[in-house]
């Protein structure tokens, strides 16, 4: 059982990522600027409405817990709870100076250039609900987790669907041309979770496919 901070909750994965963590046992602090995105009570979730770029505030809600998990970017048009580069930071600065060490976030498979993911790949695995401009911000949020010195993961998922959970997905640090281009976000979450257990693919950045 761990508690989790977990930011970008408002999101479709954000809110998936609550249910199946809650199943698990754990707790929850879903930090959200609209607490109307996420309808669900529990008695080991915790919703802390603020704003992510406020440091004051992201040290309180950060708290004791024991893990963060960081929704970088859904591919959803017009959801508020997308965290940026400058919130990024707020964020892991509060963690290290909180000593949460454990960062997982995620990633759309073809944003990348900061961790060698070169353009020619972008053509093959760019979610068609990206935008370039979007997609610099996934490139900037992942070089503010990375450069900070946390015990960070990074999944990279092609584009996210609202299909049921298989669990049959498999993750690999080989980038694969031949696998299907969309994911579900059921198994994008579960497959999160399970990072908080393993080490596995510490300070890595594998790809998930199904």
């Amino acid at each position: 059982m761990k508690k989790i901070v977990l930011f970008g909750s408002g999101s479709k994965t954000g809110r998936e990522l609550i249910r199946q963590a809650l199943l698990r046992g754990h707790y929850v602090v879903a930090v959200t600027s609209d607490p109307k995105c996420i309808a669900m009570t529990h008695p080991r979730l915790y919703l802390a409405h603020g704003e992510i770029a406020d440091p004051q505030f992201i040290r309180t809600v950060i708290g004791d817990s024991t893990a963060a998990i960081l929704v970088s970017d859904d591919c959803e048009d017009g959801v508020s709870d997308k965290v940026r580069a400058v919130e990024a930071q707020c964020i892991v600065e509060a963690l290290v100076l909180q000593g949460v060490r454990r960062l997982i976030s995620n990633s759309a498979c073809g944003a990348n250039s900061y961790l060698g993911f070169f353009a020619f790949w972008k053509h093959f695995f760019w979610p068609s609900a990206m935008s370039r401009s979007a997609a610099i911000q996934v490139d900037l949020v992942e070089k503010v987790i990375v450069n900070f010195g946390l015990d960070w993961t990074i999944l990279r998922h092609p584009r996210l669907t609202d299909s049921l959970q298989t669990s049959q997905y498999f993750l690999t640090t080989i980038r694969l041309l031949q696998q299907r281009s969309t994911l579900a976000r059921a198994d994008l979450a579960a497959a999160m979770l399970n990072q908080l257990n393993s080490d596995k693919f510490l300070y890595r950045a594998p790809y998930v496919y199904e």
